[in-house]
């Protein structure tokens, strides 16, 4: 019967929660579904979209809002991508190279 359920019915995730050893950190890491994770990346995106028009934001090493903390993932493990830019040269340089 469990079979039928949805991923993130409560049951299914005690049973693979008992099944990983550590029931605890099982549940946490799939407590949220695709829905979740769609809703907390357009409310990350809406928290940049507000605080870039702040003063806070003109400040130089003005650093962004922080994203919503997400279960099972480690807020150390996040990698950003870093604000600088290409010059145009060295960018239609990279992109003539022959593609492997």
């Amino acid at each position: 019967m469990a079979a039928h359920l949805p991923a993130t019915s409560a049951t299914v995730r005690a049973i693979r929660a008992t099944k990983a050893g550590d029931p605890v950190k099982a549940a946490e890491d799939e407590a949220w579904g695709l829905p979740e994770h769609l809703l907390a990346t357009a409310a990350d995106a809406l928290r940049w979209l507000v605080w870039k028009d702040t003063k806070d934001a003109a400040k130089p090493g003005a650093k962004p809002p922080p994203p919503i903390p997400r279960p099972g993932v480690d807020a150390d493990e996040v990698k950003h991508v870093g604000r600088t830019s290409t010059p145009y040269d060295q960018a239609r340089t990279k992109f003539a190279l022959p593609r492997t």
